[in-house]
């Protein structure tokens, strides 16, 4: 589809703007991360009307909506590191499948739109922490840098409650079981449980200690996991998993 061409032209944006980042000329990095936001919100829009569906379904919709979410964030926080990561996503998502595929009877319930919504709040709120975790050590002295991490450790807990919760009902009213030792899953509560441990840490303990630093820059990596699949290749019985095939 011609349509889909215009991913290189957002990935081209999103790295344009890091290079004005770099050179320090915020102006016109806000622009091209601007321009680079209203050409993938025209670009989902325009499969949304194709397909029928937000973008749900799928390792390359998968990328289209973190990335939209990503380069969001970035507009409020002005955390660059987001661009790349959503450059990043962008480029991977297009060798897989690309195709609209109509949702299954099953699949076309608002509960998954909430669903995904909430596990793409979280997944930015995660990924926002993971580059204050990245601070220098200066900064992350700093009460400023605690409270911000907080914040963010605070949203992703709620937004990654919210999206277990709707998929355990979800998956009830389908299947009539809350829970299945679905890979996806699995990873998914070591997500919730490593950061609840964290949020123990930062509430109750005056030092935040080295190994919750490394928790929250681990946990992106295990959403990498959960949401695109980058080891899943060969795994086939997740129903979370839609399309292994690479697009040739």
């Amino acid at each position: 589809m011609a349509g889909e061409q215009l991913i290189w032209l957002m990935v081209g944006l999103l790295l344009l703007a890091l290079l004005f980042h770099w050179r320090k000329q915020n102006i016109i990095e806000l622009g091209l991360a601007g321009a680079g936001w209203l050409a993938l919100t025209f670009f989902i829009g325009w499969r949304w009307q194709l397909s029928g569906h937000p973008p749900v379904f799928g390792i390359f919709e998968n990328s289209l909506a973190g990335a939209w979410f990503l380069i969001t964030t970035y507009f409020l926080n002005r955390f660059s590191p987001l661009l790349a990561i959503a450059a990043l996503l962008l480029s991977y998502g297009w060798w897989f499948n690309r195709l609209p595929v109509p949702l299954t009877i099953s699949e076309r319930s608002w509960w998954v739109d909430v669903h995904a919504f909430f596990a793409w709040l979280g997944f930015t709120a995660f990924w926002s922490a993971w580059v204050l975790a990245w601070s220098k050590a200066e900064k992350r002295s700093q009460p400023r840098w605690r409270r911000s991490l907080l914040n963010y450790l605070n949203l992703a807990f709620f937004a990654w409650t919210a999206m277990l919760a709707t998929g355990m009902w979800y998956q009830h009213l389908l299947f009539g079981s809350w829970w299945r030792w679905d890979f996806i899953e699995v990873v998914s509560l070591l997500v919730w449980l490593t950061n609840a441990w964290t949020l123990h840490y930062l509430h109750f303990q005056s030092e935040f200690p080295l190994i919750g630093l490394w928790l929250v820059r681990i946990i992106p990596l295990l959403l990498l996991v959960a949401f695109f699949g980058l080891f899943l290749l060969l795994i086939t019985g997740s129903f979370h998993v839609f399309d292994l095939q690479f697009m040739r």
